[in-house]
């Protein structure tokens, strides 16, 4: 009997252990979908204190929510795995042969040598695909039955191609303007607001289309309405590089001052600016999670930043520029050098993993323009001078679908619902900001709160620097003079002194000069001799109504009329 207790202690003592553990293991699955920190506030109002419990609890069930989900994910990631030296080469066409017929049938190539180079580009869904050449020739494909759904000749320079909400709607960037078109070709909107656009971007949960053109500029348009919600100059001059963050919607721009800014379109001015390097940025590209983005540079490196910290993670030099850049949606990384695409996985991490070798790399005969990867889809379409190759990448697409998202395994109710569904839950641009958790919760406007931000804003006020003795004016060193020589600092040092602190504290900040754009300049000339002409008329008045006061003072006065009955006084 004693034996038989013994035993089932032992069991339940086991049976606490596993379950302690795995609750552990659920408590840290759980920190990984966790939006932010709860919100307390004071119980004596009652609504508010109901309403920010009742959101708490809705946010602690949606991430032990999504913890259960990972219980019954269907599929894994799709992988390739060769020899650990290196020495046993695989080609696509080895792929090919151990795939099924209708991911095989994904794997091709389109060429069009008088048109090119191409630029390509996915929709949302992955279910088709757009192939834009740079001399206006513009395709839409079918990913699944390569149906070609429309064809245009546009006879004008084409930058950039940008799928919208679906499939059905994708934007242009043209020589002068931003064009939308449907995927049969037709035009159906020109948004002259976007002027010599380079780039685009859009944001599926804002309805919003981004560019940035030659003169800098980023503008912000939605498309379900037409409005402006944001214009901003970036004052850096022409830019190349912009990408858009997929967790917050904050844009990303890299500068040739080698300067990575990002932009928000209800604020003026940049949110976060990175100095990433002398040379200038090529390319920038996010991932898909928003914690990592990924700069080249001019001088032929390739730089992985932590978006959370702005620090730098990972640095790699490379033997050539890398002109092009494009995340996936598992965070492989492709880089384009001239002819060459490489692909690595594993480099966009807190620990970056196989640093030596790319996991995959392509190379054809002609330079290579841009890389996307197709979501839901382990594709990448590569777009050259003389066409595009669609290539197989393992691993590269999400194997387990999102039905709350865009997706190839939609039914023909759901593409048709799927838009009202997104206008009903589109997002106002004032909530793209660098940390999305702070969306509803409450801004802190306490006494102490503003006094803090007053100190802050007045010490920012004042330089305190660090400069030689002899730069100082003879008043600072005056005030400085009275320590004598048995000062740890030295006779003919003044810095630390009282006087020169003083002295430099006293002195503000000066703003940093704004480079004025011609158009801008010319706007302010108007002004000002709109200005000058008002002055002018009014003094002119002013002199006039003086001369006329000074000759009423001077002329005789004026005689009596006399009645009749003066007569006979």
């Amino acid at each position: 009997m004693m034996g038989a207790n013994n035993a089932m202690q032992r069991e339940e003592s086991l049976y606490q252990k596993r379950s302690r553990e795995a609750n552990a293991d659920f408590k840290r699955s759980e920190r990984k979908y966790e939006r932010g920190v709860a919100v307390s506030v004071d119980k004596r109002n009652r609504l508010l204190s109901k309403m920010m419990s009742k959101a708490n609890q809705e946010s602690e069930a949606a991430a032990q929510s999504a913890v259960m989900s990972e219980m019954l994910l269907p599929e894994a990631r799709g992988y390739l795995r060769g020899a650990k030296d290196g020495s046993e080469k695989v080609t696509q066409r080895n792929i090919r042969q151990h795939l099924d017929a209708q991911t095989a049938q994904k794997q091709f190539s389109l060429s069009n040598e008088n048109l090119g180079p191409y630029i390509v580009d996915y929709a949302s869904n992955g279910r088709t695909f757009a192939m834009a050449g740079a001399k206006g020739h513009l395709a839409v494909i079918g990913m699944k039955t390569g149906k070609l759904w429309g064809e245009i000749q546009l006879r004008e320079k084409i930058r950039d191609v940008k799928f919208c909400h679906d499939d059905k709607w994708l934007v242009l960037a043209q020589k002068n303007h931003a064009y939308m078109y449907t995927n049969k070709g037709v035009e159906v909107h020109k948004m002259d607001k976007h002027q010599w656009p380079n780039r685009l971007a859009f944001l599926p949960f804002h309805f919003l289309i981004v560019s940035v053109g030659r003169e800098g500029v980023i503008t912000w348009q939605d498309i379900s309405t037409g409005l402006i919600p944001g214009y901003t100059n970036t004052r850096l001059g022409e830019t190349k590089a912009m990408c858009a963050n997929p967790a917050n919607g904050v844009i990303v721009t890299g500068h040739g001052s080698g300067i990575i800014k990002m932009w928000s379109p209800t604020v003026r001015r940049s949110l976060v600016e990175v100095h990433v390097s002398n040379a200038p940025i090529l390319d920038v590209a996010v991932d898909a999670v928003g914690h990592y983005f990924v700069a080249s540079t001019g001088n032929n490196a390739v730089t992985i930043y932590d978006v959370r910290t702005f620090r730098e993670v990972y640095r790699m030099r490379r033997k050539h520029a890398v002109s092009g850049l494009s995340l996936s949606q598992t965070s492989i990384l492709s880089l384009v050098e001239g002819t060459t695409c490489e692909f690595w996985k594993g480099l966009v991490s807190s620990s970056p993993e196989n640093v030596d070798k790319p996991y995959m790399s392509w190379r054809i005969g002609e330079p290579i323009q841009s890389v996307r990867f197709c979501p839901w889809e382990d594709i990448a379409g590569i777009g050259h001078a003389k066409g595009i190759h669609s290539v197989i990448i393992p691993g590269s697409g999400e194997a387990n679908i999102d039905s709350s998202l865009p997706n190839p395994m939609e039914s023909r109710s759901e593409v048709k619902e799927r838009p009202v569904k997104m206008l009903l839950s589109k997002l106002s641009a004032d909530m793209i900001m660098l940390d999305p958790a702070a969306v509803g919760t409450l801004a802190d406007h306490s006494l102490s709160y503003r006094e803090n931000q007053k100190k802050r804003r007045r010490q920012s006020e004042f330089a305190e620097v660090e400069i030689p003795n002899e730069v100082l004016p003879e008043d600072a060193q005056a005030l400085g003079s009275d320590r004598g020589e048995d000062s740890d600092d030295g006779p003919g040092d003044t810095i630390g002194q009282p006087g020169a602190d003083a002295y430099l504290r006293s002195k503000p900040k000066k703003k940093a000069k704004r480079l004025k754009s011609a158009s801008v300049k010319e706007k302010n000339r108007g002004w000002a001799r709109t200005q000058k002409a008002k002055r002018e008329k009014a003094a002119d008045f002013a002199a006039e109504q003086k001369r006329k006061a000074e000759d009423a003072a001077n002329a005789p006065p004026k005689q009596e009329l006399q009645s009749a009955l003066d007569r006979f006084v």
